[in-house]
């Protein structure tokens, strides 16, 4: 049990941070695993960024944001306030996009690095499986997964998938995916928008 996401996302950092990885990129999967790769991306001195995928719906913080796809058929693009009431799946028909502060709207280059993926739990599996095909037409050099927790049905099911597999509690742990910290409450788009400002200004 950790304190809060802050505390599991600086043990996972020390775990990354051993490995010496080269040309670090965080990706956040969700609001919460922000929290947790902001932790990540200080240690490795990476940027931070918040892969928004099936599932997601835009808040009005999020929307005033950069929204850029991975597989954009037009390049990036400002949302309009439609996309605030639907999926970001829909925009320009990408599966999933990339959603970057504009304080540091400019395009991550994942060519060759190591992009390590980073979300609260996954039980869920679909966000961290959704990403691959879009993420590995970027060329990176690894695809690194680190959560918190994992069950040992998700590990198995998912370190086939990826080149390396991170999590702090044990592959049998039964705990439900945010139940490893004493902080259940949900993060706002406010607090990502400000971990994304302060990530962007520091890198």
């Amino acid at each position: 049990m950790f304190l809060n996401r802050k505390d599991a996302g600086r043990f996972l950092a020390g775990r990354l941070a051993a490995k010496g990885y080269a040309q670090p990129v965080v990706l956040a999967l969700s609001r919460g695993g922000a929290v947790v790769g902001y932790e990540i991306a200080r240690a490795l001195e990476g940027p931070l960024g918040l892969l928004a995928g099936p599932g997601w719906t835009v808040g009005p913080e999020l929307e005033r944001e950069l929204l850029e796809p991975l597989d954009p058929p037009g390049g990036p693009r400002t949302c309009g306030h439609d996309l605030a009431r639907s999926d970001v799946a829909a925009l320009n028909g990408s599966a999933l996009c990339t959603c970057l502060h504009r304080s540091g709207a400019r395009s991550l280059d994942l060519a060759g690095s190591t992009l390590i993926l980073v979300e609260e739990g996954l039980e869920g599996r679909r966000s961290a499986l959704a990403v691959l095909p879009a993420l590995r037409r970027k060329a990176p050099r690894r695809i690194v997964l680190a959560t918190p927790t994992l069950s040992f049905e998700t590990l198995r099911e998912l370190e086939p998938e990826f080149d390396e597999v991170f999590c702090l509690t044990g592959p049998a742990d039964p705990r439900a995916p945010r139940d490893y910290c004493d902080e259940p409450e949900p993060v706002t788009d406010e607090a990502v928008i400000s971990l994304l400002d302060r990530a962007a200004s520091r890198s």
